[in-house]
């Protein structure tokens, strides 16, 4: 449907442009943006190249891993409902970890694990609980201490200063997951 909707938008253009007689500009405009999508995709690939490299070495180091341990006592008492926990907790505390690190890709497996954990334990089959919509929420919440896709996006674009919205996106995403707990409590009390 996206895509209907993208398609729909540049035919809708191209022929608006035509019906006012600015075909030329149109035509310049589309082969501008093409070349343009060319460099940053070209500038996303070494940056994207240049942070999964680091993030590799923190991976190889252990450091994601050790995140996850230190992770795992408070997200217990978070999730404090979930039976079983030695299962669920450790793909959770990897998940946040990894999205923390900036490891997206390295993430999903982790947070697809623990969402299976948790539906093995819950009471109504095939309906989410409490407890997968708080690991949602926490996991959307956006925190992450290296925003690479960002800074790559921003550095692609010729930002000054790329890594200026870091803390800012630090910010927003640790009080996102502030709602989302305080959300989830607040809920969970009304049942």
């Amino acid at each position: 449907m996206t895509t209907g909707i993208w398609a729909g938008m540049l035919l809708l253009g191209a022929v608006m442009g035509l019906m006012h007689g600015e075909g030329a500009a149109v035509w310049a405009a589309a082969t501008a943006g093409a070349g343009e999508a060319v460099t940053v995709a070209g500038s996303l690939v070494g940056n994207s190249c240049f942070f999964l490299g680091w993030m590799r070495l923190a991976e190889a180091c252990g450091l994601a891993e050790r995140l996850g341990h230190a992770l795992q006592r408070p997200l217990g008492r978070l999730f404090s409902s979930v039976r079983g926990q030695e299962e669920a907790l450790p793909p959770m505390a990897m998940n946040l970890a990894a999205n923390l690190l900036g490891m997206g890709n390295a993430a999903t497996p982790f947070g697809l694990e623990a969402m299976a954990a948790l539906a093995r334990q819950n009471r109504t089959p095939g309906r989410a609980n409490g407890e997968m919509c708080l690991f949602v929420l926490l996991n959307t919440a956006g925190v992450c201490l290296a925003p690479t896709n960002i800074l790559a996006l921003r550095a692609a674009a010729g930002a000054v200063d790329g890594a200026g919205i870091a803390m800012g996106g630090l910010c927003v995403g640790l009080a996102g997951a502030a709602v989302s707990v305080g959300g989830g409590w607040l809920l969970g009390r009304r049942r």
